[in-house]
This record gives structure tokens, sequence and C-alpha cells, in this order.
């Protein structure tokens, strides 16, 4: 029998994601409200126009990040020259970067032919400053996991930036400076909890211990980079193109299932790779955890974004309003591509815990090449069609990371099989009853909103019914014995009849035979 992850790493690992993932449930019903809100409050032209605005804030971020924050987190043992070394790298990067900002954001006003856009990006370069000086502490709370801090301040952070002060000013006629203020408050609100939270060594250094996490942190960076242009390509060249209006119908749409997607995955990130690190001499420890969390998102992701693509027009009026139904046909496939986003995400933390982050940059580096050639293609068709390219890029990148963690840690294509087969069979029989069930309440006089809460419902109870008619396919062995160790710590919920079938304690994980 395969030694397995030890039991001390494996209990606070289950408690980090615990944490992480009721932070998750709050910020996701947050971030519906203040999207929905701001939507209806201020239409597409200023999301727009704050996209756009923020691809060039984005993109300098990493850059002010350096890839520091992933390497603290990374190296076995860190003393106070390491962070001091850290938070000298990010201070200095996060100033540089501010003032690149106001330099640059006419040039970028200019790409996109829309003068307002270098005013927005000024207003928000002054928060690149916060949001690297806040990367330390957070990186420290992440190697320690203690990621029930780290949710709180996310969340009430989140809360009192968008859903107050953003939507405070939208209804006061703010505009476009609604949203810069929400994000601009959000990130102070942040970084000063951070500090509060975990404070640590701020002596200027600039000569490091070592050159450990200048090399790590250097692969880090431009992994990060690929990533970002494969994540966000698109909407520069929407924007491009086709225009700010345009980009705000897509930028909506994409974000609607970009930030679920984001959230259910970087809960995941942030506590498998600092737990991929404290593994790396337990492969088959690894193993177990990869294979747990691939068929955890396989079973809850698919399901959701599917169900979010077959809905889309159903889902978008229900929302937005029928201003925004012009989104409906984009969401459809940024939806399924959210999906297959979501099931590679994880791979990337495996690799960066293993010290192998430069395998996944390869895989980056080609899917941001073949990216860029398929949306300039599909620019010439039309805004759907991108939307498509986009997908199709996914798909091949989730080929693409799965093969690389494979070989890297030596998993059997028939166990990831096993593990991502139950969230296919869901997304199915899911999406199926969603377009039934639409198909029927459509003929009725019902309000989109009603409409959308009664199919969601339907979908719901087709899931609890797949998952219970065929336990063994839809929920995996390394799944089941997580979740057991979950439920441990609640007996009498053990106990109910419907988790003996569900999580069969017979049922022996793949790593352990």
């Amino acid at each position: 029998m395969a030694t397995s992850m030890s039991p001390s790493l494996a209990d606070r690992s289950l408690n980090a994601l615990k944490w992480n993932y009721l932070g998750v449930v709050a910020r996701i019903g947050l971030q519906l409200v203040a999207q929905i809100t701001l939507a209806r409050l201020l239409g597409p032209e200023p999301f727009g126009l704050f996209a756009a605005a923020f691809l060039l804030i984005g993109f300098l971020g990493l850059v002010a990040d350096q890839g520091v924050g992933a390497a603290l987190v990374q190296k076995k043992d860190i003393d106070d020259q390491d962070v001091r070394f850290a938070f000298t790298r990010l201070l200095i990067g996060g100033a540089v970067v501010a003032v690149l900002a106001w330099v640059i954001a006419e040039p970028v006003a200019l790409f996109f032919g829309n003068p307002d856009i270098s005013i927005v990006a000024r207003g928000l370069a002054p928060a690149l400053i916060l949001q690297a000086v806040g990367v330390v502490p957070l990186s420290l709370l992440k190697r320690e996991l203690a990621f029930k801090q780290i949710q709180i301040l996310q969340v009430a952070s989140y809360g009192l930036g968008f859903v107050l002060v953003g939507v405070v000013l939208a209804v006061a006629g703010a505009g476009i400076w609604s949203l810069v203020g929400a994000w601009c408050a959000q990130t102070l609100f942040l970084t000063v909890g951070l500090l509060m939270k975990r404070p640590h060594a701020c002596k200027p250094l600039l000569k490091p211990r070592d050159s450990t996490l200048e090399s790590f942190g250097a692969r880090v960076l431009f992994t990060n980079l690929c990533n970002w242009t494969i994540e966000n390509i698109d909407n520069l060249l929407v924007g491009r193109f086709f225009g700010t209006k345009a980009l705000g119908l897509y930028a909506v749409s994409f974000n609607l299932v970009k930030n679920p997607a984001n959230h259910l995955v970087v809960a995941l990130q942030t506590v498998l790779f600092p737990t991929s690190s404290r593994a790396q001499d337990n492969p088959d420890g690894l193993r177990r955890a990869y294979l747990t969390v691939l068929g955890g998102v396989a079973v809850v992701a698919l399901p959701m974004f599917f169900g979010v693509g077959v809905l889309s027009e159903t889902v978008i009026e229900g929302l937005f309003g029928q201003a925004w139904l012009p989104a409906a046909p984009i969401l459809l496939p940024i939806a399924l591509a959210m999906g297959f986003h979501s099931i590679m995400a994880i791979a990337g933390p495996v690799l960066w815990g293993k010290g192998v982050a430069g395998r996944e940059l390869q895989v980056q580096l080609v899917m941001a090449l073949l990216l860029i050639l398929a949306l300039v293609l599909a620019s010439k068709v039309s805004l759907v069609a991108m939307a498509w390219a986009v997908f199709l890029v996914y798909v091949l990148r989730f080929i693409g990371m799965t093969r690389s963690v494979m070989r890297s840690i030596h998993v059997p294509l028939a166990q990831v099989v096993r593990a991502v087969r139950g969230g296919f069979l869901l997304a199915a029989g899911c999406s199926a009853t969603l377009l039934a069930t639409d198909h029927i309440l459509r003929s009725l006089p019902l309000p989109p909103g009603v409409r959308l809460a009664l199919v969601i419902a339907a979908g719901a109870v087709a899931a609890v019914a797949i998952a219970i008619a065929f336990p063994r396919i839809t929920l995996p062995d390394d799944l089941c014995w997580a979740a057991r160790k979950v439920l441990a710590k609640s007996p009498r919920l053990a106990r109910a009849p419907i988790m003996h079938r569900l999580l069969d304690e017979s049922r022996i994980p793949a790593s352990e035979r």
C-alpha cells in the first residue's frame, strides 16, 4: 500500500480548503450582488472602459509581483532576510509600475481609440503600490495555511469596496468612477487588513541571501504573464476591433463565469501549492492530492458552467435585463471554456510545488501564441466567433497542462479519466434537464428572474438524483476519501443514509491500490 500524505498536513490542508470555500461562497454571493446591481445601474459602456483600463493595470500588477509571492510560499525555509528582500523588491516594483501606468495610459487609450481610458487607468494606478505592499503578508499567511484569516479579509474588503463604495457611488451618479473607486477601496482595505493580521520585517534589503527567490520568481512571473495573455488577450482584441461597448458586453459575460471559476480554482490553488511544496518528498501523497482536487473540481465546475452555457439567454435576461441580451451568444462558448479552465487550473500549483514551473511555462507560451492567432482570425468573422476561438484554445490548454502533470508526478491516464468522468456525466444530465425545463417554462407568463430560479432548482435536483443513482461514477474514490475525512468531524451528518450511499467506505482510492 502506498504511503499517503502525512496526517497533520492532510488535516491542515482540508481545514484550509474548508475555510477557502466558505470564503468562496460568500465572495461569489457578494460579487453577483455587486455585478448585477452595477451592471443594471451603469450599462455596458462604463464596464467596457473599466475593462480596457484594467487590462493595463492587471498586466502591470503581475510585473510588480515578479513571482516573489509564489517564491515565498514555495521555498522550503525562509527567514527575515528573505522577507525583507521580497518586501523591498515588491515596494520598488509597485512604485515603478504605478508611474509606468501613468506614463503609458495615453498610448493605451489611443490603441483602443477612446481617450477616456487613459483617465480611468491613471485613476487606478496608485492602487498598484498598495497591491504590491500586500503581497508579502498574504504569501506568509498562505505559507502557514492560515486561510481562515485570508478569507475573512478578502470577503470583508470586497464587501466594503464593491458592495458599499461601488454601489453607493453608482447610485450617486458617479458612472465609471464607481468602478474605479470600488477597486481602489477594496485594495486599500485588503492591504491594511493583511498587514495588521500578519506584520513582518520591513527594513529595506536589496541583496538576497541566495538566488532562490529570484530564480523561482522569474519562472513564475513569465508563467503568470503567459496565463494573463491567454485570459486577457481576447478582451484586448475585442476592445481594439469592436469598441468599448462591445468590450463591455464581452467583459460582463466573461466575468460572470470567470469570477466563480477563479474563486473555485484559486481557493484550491492557494492550498494545493503550499501543500505540494511541503509534500515534495511524498509522491504518493501528492498524486492523491491532485486526483482528489481534480475530481472535486470536475464534479462542481463542469455541471455549473455547462449549465450556464446552455442557459445563456435566460441567464443574461434574468440577471441583467433585456439591454444586455446581445451578450447571450458570447456567454455560451465562454461558459463552456470556464469548465475546462477550472479542471486545468489545478495543474499549475502541482508543477510549482514540485519546483518545475518551467513545464507550465512551456505549455502556456504555446497556448498564448495559438490564442492570439485564433483570435485575430476570428475577429474577421464576428465577436461571437472570437468567443468560440477562446473555447477551442481553453480545451487544448486543459489537455496540454494535464499531460504535463501526468508526466511530472506519474499519474496514469486511466486515473485521470476516472477522476473527471463524474463531472462530465453530471454536466450532461444537468444540461439536458435545464434545457427541457427552460423550454417548458417559456410558455408560461413568468418574469425572467423567476424562470431562471425555477430552472436552476430543477438542475440542482437533477444533479443530486444523478449522484445518488450513480455514486461510483460521479464521485471518484479519492474524493470520497477526502469527504469522509471532512465528515468525520460531523458524525450526525456522516450517519445520514444518503452519505452512506454516496461515500461508501468499502471503496479504496486508486492511490492506495
